[in-house]
């Protein structure tokens, strides 16, 4: 804003001089923040979540909460509190947003840990798909809360034996355009005669929590070659 001011001096002389007044802004955005607290029920957990956030015309009209993470499936909700039930192990993005009454916005996002055996992962269609014959991708149900999948590939020798195991990892996509996960696994190092019976392959998903890495079960076998 510019303002005008206008000043006499003794001799009756006029001068004039222009003054730019900034104005600050009166209404700051509200600041989102949360607690939780984590109960376990058998092999999943519960959690209840309290918003500790801030405004300066309290209260804040809009709270919604979701699980931010790839793969979850539970539902979200609204207001200062939530309830989540059914929970499995695993690191759970939690994303509490806000709005107050003339449109201001913020968010904020924390990691829910839960120690304990992640969901199994299961095989998803088209589940194999031949690249070569000593490569193929792989398609399976993404697990939340994992940070990644273990694919381990054995060889079959020439007594039958499924051995030499070779392992890749797969980080776990910070989001996901889909259900499934996908992965090519190699095994460049050894030759295939016979179909369907050089390779077995299986994954299992894996998170960590303080150091401590907690692991599912493999998934079911897949035989491969050719």
């Amino acid at each position: 804003m510019k303002v005008r001011a206008y000043a006499a001096g003794g001799g009756g002389e006029t001068s004039t001089a222009e003054v730019f007044v900034v104005r600050t802004n009166t209404d700051p955005d509200p600041t989102a923040n949360f607690t939780f607290t984590t109960t376990q029920s058998g092999s999943t957990w519960n959690a209840a979540f309290t918003s500790t956030s801030t405004d300066d015309v309290p209260p804040i009209p809009t709270q919604t909460w979701s699980f931010a993470g790839p793969f979850a499936t539970w539902p979200g909700g609204s207001g200062p509190t939530f309830a989540a039930t059914g929970l499995t192990p695993g690191n759970h993005p939690v994303k509490l947003f806000v709005k107050d009454a003339t449109n201001r916005t913020d968010e904020i996002t924390r990691t829910v840990a839960l120690p304990g055996t992640p969901p199994t992962p299961t095989w998803a269609p088209p589940t194999r798909t031949t690249v070569s014959p000593t490569e193929s991708d792989f398609t399976w149900n993404g697990v939340p809360g994992a940070d990644g999948y273990e694919v381990e590939t054995f060889y079959r020798n020439d007594q039958h034996q499924y051995v030499n195991p070779t392992t890749e990892y797969v980080a776990q996509p910070s989001s996901a355009g889909g259900a499934t996960m996908t992965s090519t696994v190699h095994n460049n190092e050894h030759t295939c005669s016979v179909q369907n019976s050089c390779f077995r392959t299986h994954v299992r998903a894996y998170f960590v929590i303080d150091g401590v890495t907690y692991a599912s079960a493999w998934s079911g076998d897949i035989w491969w070659g050719l």
